[in-house]
């Protein structure tokens, strides 16, 4: 209850001091992870939701019904 224990990976031997003024019960352990930007998310989805619907019209799943114009009456 009275002791705290720090641990640490440094690539060498070197001087590093751990200060603070909160303690918490619980050690942090989240790991940094790397994030994908937004933007590429955004290109991705829109890519392949192009993609699948020419895929769809090609194969002839999807199809666009052309209406002939009216014939005229005379």
């Amino acid at each position: 209850d009275k002791n705290v224990y720090y641990e640490a990976e440094v690539p060498g031997l070197s001087t590093f001091a751990i200060v603070g003024s909160t303690l918490t019960t619980k050690p942090s352990t989240s790991v940094p992870t790397q994030q994908i930007p937004w933007i590429l998310i955004v290109i991705v989805t829109i890519v392949s939701i192009i993609a699948v619907t020419v895929l769809l019209f090609k194969t002839g799943f999807l199809y666009l019904e052309r209406k002939e114009p009216p014939k005229n009456k005379k």
